[in-house]
């Protein structure tokens, strides 16, 4: 958790064009996704997103793909990577 981090904290966004959908990389260097942590939240934030993107997934042709994962950084520290690709003409009302 990039809030429970000592020293330097950094969060990283990049949004690029990827065949035919836009994808967005948010990376930070919190010490990496520990799901069994307690020092995180609920979980229901994420839970929430994922449940949401499954709902619209069903009612379009083309889904929005989600990853998570821990990623070791060059300064050799762990960080956690989540990655959104957006497809073109997706449609978002549920």
């Amino acid at each position: 958790a990039l809030r429970e981090k000592e020293g330097e904290r950094n969060l990283w966004v990049s949004v690029c064009r990827r065949g035919n959908g836009i994808c967005i990389k948010i990376t930070d260097n919190g010490g990496g996704y520990r799901p069994d942590s307690r020092n995180r939240g609920t979980g229901t934030g994420m839970k929430v997103i994922m449940q949401t993107i499954q709902i619209l997934n069903n009612k379009n042709k083309e889904a929005i793909d989600v990853s998570v994962h821990n990623v070791s950084l060059q300064s050799g520290e762990m960080g956690c990577e989540v990655t959104f690709w957006l497809p073109d003409n997706y449609d978002y009302r549920i």
